[in-house]
């Protein structure tokens, strides 16, 4: 984690975030055009583990990448306050993007995995907090979550197509903040 002091730790409290599940609707990778087209449902949750401060979600938006392209546009989640150690319900949202134009060295990379029927996306979140302890809000700060989900496509052919065994696999590590 880190801040514009450097010091490693975040301003206010480390908000918890947890994905809980991915919906691949649409992936369809064009070699000729180097071009992705994406359509994910996620369902993600958010709370504040600190029994101190309050966490104001300002302004936070969701986005799917491979590698270090990112593939969807990017959804906003709604601000929102989250008491002390308080979590909000799962929140669930469509993630798209349209012949995202990717780069030849990740291209090479997804047309393997995409023949192999296995790929890691990365669901990010970038989003500007406030914390509140009483009635002292403390500065903005910014955070950004890294949340990695394996999914395994249902055509092992080496088709595009996105197939009807399409999943997500359970985290080992969860969700990255910084």
């Amino acid at each position: 984690m880190s801040n514009e002091d450097g010091s490693g730790r975040l301003p206010g409290p480390t908000p918890s975030f947890t994905l809980h599940d991915v919906k691949l609707n649409a992936f369809n990778f064009s070699t000729a055009t180097s071009s992705l087209t994406s359509n994910l449902q996620i369902t993600i949750s958010y709370g504040n583990p600190s029994f101190e401060a309050g966490i104001y979600f300002e302004q936070f938006d969701v986005y799917a990448s491979y590698k270090t392209q990112q593939i969807t546009l990017p959804t906003m989640i709604p601000p929102t306050y989250l008491g002390l150690n308080e979590n909000n319900t799962p929140w669930s949202t469509y993630l798209n993007g349209t012949e995202v134009p990717v780069p030849p060295d990740v291209a090479a990379s997804l047309a393997r995995d995409v023949t192999a029927g296995e790929l890691w996306i990365d669901v990010k979140a970038n989003g500007r907090l406030r914390s509140k302890n009483a009635w002292i809000r403390t500065a903005r700060y910014r955070v950004k979550v890294i949340c990695p989900a394996y999914i395994m496509l249902g055509n092992k052919n080496g088709s595009n197509a996105v197939g009807s065994a399409v999943h997500l696999q359970p985290f080992v590590e969860g969700c990255r903040i910084s």
